[in-house]
């Protein structure tokens, strides 16, 4: 019994080793967020391709870190569309806009707001999100914590889901778009 025990176990290794060969699994992809019961809507970029970055969007000896193009669905009774790009918990786009799309180098690094720095993982793979949040309300620029570390998405929906005047349910609606980008030595 414990011979087939032990023959089993190996077998579900090999078989996990072997599932994940050829896969390159990002150090920063964010499974669940506290907002997936809301509504969503699309957004796309011609600057991912197979799920993949454009280089010239890095900001590496590689890229021009130029803000990438976004194109998003109107979303009825949207007043105001808040684009961030986010790494794991690092902060690389905060944009606040009534437009539906953002064309490329659009952005720069700029004032709270309209500010864009281009990925540059330190190492491996990494997943830089886009997600666009649909507000009710105007929120005018939340101050978030721009270039660096200390964010979570969930963090930065509860700010803006919470309208000017202290009430909650100001997102209407989320898009999200991923793409991947491998540090190269």
């Amino acid at each position: 019994m414990k011979r087939i025990f032990i023959i089993g176990a190996a077998l579900v290794m090999a078989l996990a080793v072997l599932s994940g060969c050829g896969k390159q699994e990002s150090e920063t992809f964010i499974e669940k967020t506290v907002f997936e019961n809301i509504l969503s809507f699309n957004v796309t970029s011609s600057n991912v391709k197979k799920g993949v970055w454009d280089e010239k969007i890095t900001n590496t000896e590689r890229g021009e870190n130029i803000s990438p193009e976004l194109s998003w669905d109107a979303v009825d009774g949207a007043k105001q569309y808040v684009v961030i790009m986010i790494d794991g918990a690092w902060l690389h786009m905060d944009v606040f806009t009534t437009e539906t799309s953002l064309a490329e180098g659009a952005i720069g690094r700029g004032s709270r707001g309209e500010q864009y720095v281009g990925p540059y993982p330190p190492s491996g793979t990494h997943t830089y999100s886009v997600f666009v949040f649909a507000l009710k309300n105007d929120m005018g620029k939340v101050p978030l914590f721009f270039d660096s570390g200390n964010n979570s998405i969930d963090a930065i929906y509860q700010k803006l889901d919470t309208d000017i005047d202290g009430a909650s349910g100001n997102v209407i609606a989320y898009g999200r778009l991923d793409g991947n980008y491998t540090h190269k030595d």
